[in-house]
């Protein structure tokens, strides 16, 4: 686990800071959809308000170890059996919101490329390299956002995750229970694929007796490969999945209200 604050200053005459995730990119996936790709991290780029935080799995090279039991898994023939071109293309890409990339979280495929390599492909060949912090497999951030009139504080909870599960709202309340031992306002996640929400209440006292209501935000992030692609066979083919959608989700830090807000 790794934990951080970091403080953002957002231009003065704006109001809201927006973290946008990249999860799940599988860029070495035959089902990889680039155009969504180079689509978010163009708005990344160009919104001065908006940053990210890599939520994990770039790759999917853990379908390259014979040892691993979706062996079968298709990976562009660029990449087969060669992360470290798959890494170099990612530093490549994702040079243009370097100082936008918040953290970059370690998932279960990268995991399994340290495992047999004994290197850390995340820490070492994407988080170094773009200058960024490596947030480990969970990370606690302390967030502080400020537009020069106006400070504000929030925590995150941040996991790649892991869920085996056929529901996406199972994985969603695997995620709202870890609010039963991690203080956060927001919780996010990524491995499902899928792009979910919720926005819970809850209820407290003030030190003059008086109730406060604030919400907290679970969301899972969502991916950048499709689970099925016409002329492609997939893993989620073969494991009986569902069609999803592409793309991501997004949290909205208001200054002016301090609410938090889901778009999707």
């Amino acid at each position: 686990m790794e934990t951080y604050r970091i403080e953002i200053r957002i231009p003065e005459n704006k109001d809201s800071l927006f973290i946008e995730p990249i999860s799940d990119v599988h860029r070495d996936d035959v089902n990889f959809d680039k155009a969504k790709w180079d689509e978010v991290i163009e708005r990344i780029k160009n919104d001065p308000t908006r940053y990210t935080i890599g939520m994990g799995d770039y790759g999917s090279q853990i379908y390259t170890n014979p040892n691993e039991k979706r062996g079968a898994g298709a990976i562009v023939d660029e990449f087969k059996d060669n992360p470290v071109h798959l890494y170099e293309t990612l530093v490549s890409e994702l040079q243009p919101i370097k100082d936008k990339i918040l953290l970059m979280l370690l998932g279960n495929h990268d995991y399994t490329v340290e495992k047999y390599s004994h290197i850390n492909p995340i820490r070492e060949l994407l988080a170094k390299p773009l200058g960024t912090k490596y947030g480990g497999y969970i990370c606690l951030v302390y967030l502080v956002v400020s537009n020069g009139k106006t400070k504000r504080t929030w925590k995150l909870y941040l996991t790649h995750g892991k869920f085996g599960g056929i529901n996406a709202t199972d994985a969603l309340k695997k995620l709202e229970r870890m609010a039963q031992g991690f203080d956060a306002d927001v919780y996010l996640m990524g491995d499902r694929h899928d792009i979910v929400s919720d926005k819970r209440r809850y209820m407290t006292v003030t030190p003059e007796g008086k109730l406060a209501i604030f919400d907290k935000i679970f969301g899972l992030c969502g991916c950048f490969v499709a689970g099925m692609k016409n002329g492609t066979t997939s893993y989620v083919e073969t494991i009986q999945g569902l069609p999803n959608r592409v793309g991501t989700l997004t949290i909205e830090f208001r200054l002016s209200n301090g609410k938090l807000y889901i778009h999707a």
